[in-house]
């Protein structure tokens, strides 16, 4: 079992670290946790002996992933289109970007994969994709995907 200490975790400050008690949890100016060793702990944490590491040390920022929002094709940014990315083809269908810097367009190229087709929709009928419209909007059935504003949204469960 480990020391008795304070179970309060704090930023590391050098004008506060004589009051650091084993135990206590501080933030250090790498972002890593770490745990106090001892009282009256010398250096700072990642440097001295008195702190032991929690965590790892932040590591560089990755890159950016794919964004779960579907946007409007745009053939000016297909450079920085990812795979797994998902884009709204000319022809209102949605399809998933299947490789870095795709070339084409949605609908003409291998490039793309669709994975729902646009459709009006009613209550009658079924369509994976609908552009958002104030007149049809109570006809949307749940989990129906939705176009609006450049942004794709889901209907949730409102059934009345």
């Amino acid at each position: 079992m480990g020391p008795a200490g304070s179970s309060s975790s704090a930023s590391y400050n050098p004008s506060q670290a004589a009051n650091y008690q084993p135990g206590q949890v501080v933030i250090g100016l790498d972002g890593s946790a770490y745990m106090v060793v001892r009282g009256n702990p010398a250096g700072a944490p990642g440097s001295s002996a008195d702190y032991k590491p929690l965590t790892g040390a932040t590591g560089p920022t990755g890159p950016t992933g794919a964004s779960a929002a579907a946007a409007f094709f745009d053939s000016a940014k297909t450079s920085s289109y990812q795979p797994g990315q998902m884009v709204i083809g000319p022809d209102g269908t949605i399809y998933t970007i299947n490789k870095v810097n795709p070339s084409g367009t949605p609908g003409t190229s291998s490039d793309y994969t669709p994975i729902a087709g646009p459709g009006r929709i009613a209550r009658d009928e079924g369509s994976a994709v609908a552009t958002y419209n104030p007149v049809d909007a109570m006809g949307y059935r749940p989990g129906q995907l939705i176009v609006s504003n450049g942004k794709l949204d889901v209907k949730a469960l409102l059934d009345f």
